[in-house]
């Protein structure tokens, strides 16, 4: 399942049958120190790989959406790297749409 905002996906994921959403991130990949753009980038590129994998698998993809509660939906990079492996894959997600509100994502502390 892929979708704007990882906290949406962690809510949804559940209601499509799926026990929960998981975050990949290889264990090899350190940050000493802390570098946000190096980061980000590495972690973009290690999703556009494990599609790339699960592809060659045969999973099957689908698709949240954009987070409408955003300033910018569509506008994660995160989220547009992947519809952008999708397709160069020639894959279309299934785009699916919840039918239960989901709540606007928090960050701790907020």
């Amino acid at each position: 399942m892929i979708g704007e905002t990882q906290g949406r996906l962690q809510f949804a994921a559940p209601k499509f049958g799926h026990k929960e959403a998981v975050e990949f991130w290889p264990r090899n990949m350190k940050f000493r120190p802390y570098d946000p753009e190096l980061h980000q980038q590495a972690s973009i590129d290690f999703n556009k790989y494990l599609i790339r994998k699960l592809h060659e698998k045969g999973f099957k993809f689908y698709d949240l959406g954009a987070d409408t509660a955003r300033k910018v939906p569509g506008s994660s990079p995160w989220y547009q790297a992947e519809l952008e492996v999708l397709k160069e894959l020639g894959v279309t997600p299934i785009k699916i749409t919840p039918k239960f509100e989901i709540p606007k994502f928090k960050p701790p502390g907020e």
